[in-house]
């Protein structure tokens, strides 16, 4: 049955980052220490997790469930030494909208190539690389390796990352709970990764039973509206950090949503200025060879330009475009 806690005071902490992968929806959730005495908690040499409100992690078999708490209103201690009361603080960070990722790839070729005539299916677009085996014990050691690697705090930072999802290791702690040693061989890889729920994950490629391709998820900390110069200088980092960390892999590459929208951009704004030369060079040649005048050629040129910027004002300023 549930049990009383007396003595209880709550520390403020730094508030913690959750993050739900599937919907990329990310919220700030106040955290505090709580200190207190459990009435009638007679044993020792136990360890526990707690679990306030509507969140709690999902834990191994090793954990059994035991008793509820009753917590009465803690006091917090503030920074001058007083106490008051806790109060929730959780903030949404951003829209789903603004939340954007990115992710490196192993394992994937892809075709880059686009048909002069016709379309092509987005199914021949891509196929699995054949010097890629991820049985093999070295393979997924240095899968492991690039992953510790991504989550230190300086290559986070580097790279404007938020939060990392790595099946990978994972993939480690599920054999270690199990009792089993990783790395897997390769003839009980497979069938490792299938006990592990390699089968309903998202971030794996798989043919029949077999693991083919991986890839590592990252939440960014900028989102599709960041200016194209911050989103080229993130993209060039992880040039460098796949080039340093993944040399291992031939083909490894990584991809964003940020990426297409910030070339995306960078086209079509190089595409416009390139049509408005095109534009004025013939405006200018035409008027020239047929009436011969220099004067009324520069007046058609004069007149298109005003023309377009009249345009300009009245999408930009008149109807409020972006």
């Amino acid at each position: 049955g549930p049990q009383q806690v007396t003595e209880f005071r709550a520390v403020n902490s730094p508030p913690l980052l959750l993050g739900e992968w599937l919907s990329g929806d990310s919220e700030l959730a106040p955290l505090a220490e709580y200190e207190g005495v459990v009435v009638g908690a007679t044993e020792c040499g136990r360890q526990e997790f707690c679990f306030c409100s509507k969140f709690s992690c999902l834990l191994s078999n090793a954990w059994t469930p035991i008793y509820s708490i009753e917590v009465p209103a803690a006091l917090i201690e503030t920074d001058d030494g007083s106490t008051s009361p806790w109060q929730s603080r959780a903030r949404l960070l951003q829209s789903t909208s603004k939340v954007t990722w990115a992710s490196f790839v192993f394992g994937l070729t892809i075709d880059t190539t686009v048909p002069l005539l016709g379309g092509s299916d987005p199914a021949d677009a891509w196929d699995f690389a054949q010097d890629f085996d991820m049985s093999n014990p070295w393979t997924q050691r240095h899968l492991v390796a690039f992953c510790e690697a991504l989550s230190k705090e300086e290559n986070k930072e580097r790279l404007s990352i938020e939060l990392t999802k790595c099946w990978m290791t994972q993939f480690a702690d599920c054999l270690l709970r199990q009792g089993r040693r990783f790395p897997s061989l390769a003839w009980e890889f497979d069938e490792a990764a299938i006990a592990c729920g390699a089968a309903a994950e998202k971030l794996l490629w798989l043919e029949g039973s077999s693991v083919r391709a991986m890839s590592v998820a990252s939440l960014l900390t900028v989102g599709l509206a960041a200016p194209d110069e911050q989103v080229l200088r993130i993209r060039k980092e992880w040039d460098g950090f796949l080039a340093e960390e993944a040399s291992f892999v031939p083909g490894a590459f990584h991809v964003s949503p940020l990426w297409v929208e910030a070339d995306s951009r960078s086209e079509l704004i190089s595409g416009t200025v390139s049509t408005l030369g095109i534009l004025l060079v013939l405006s200018f040649g035409g008027m020239l060879v047929f009436t011969g005048s220099l004067v009324l050629s520069l007046f058609v040129v004069i007149s298109t330009v005003c023309t377009l910027c009249f345009l300009m004002f009245f999408v930009v300023v008149v109807l409020g475009w972006q």
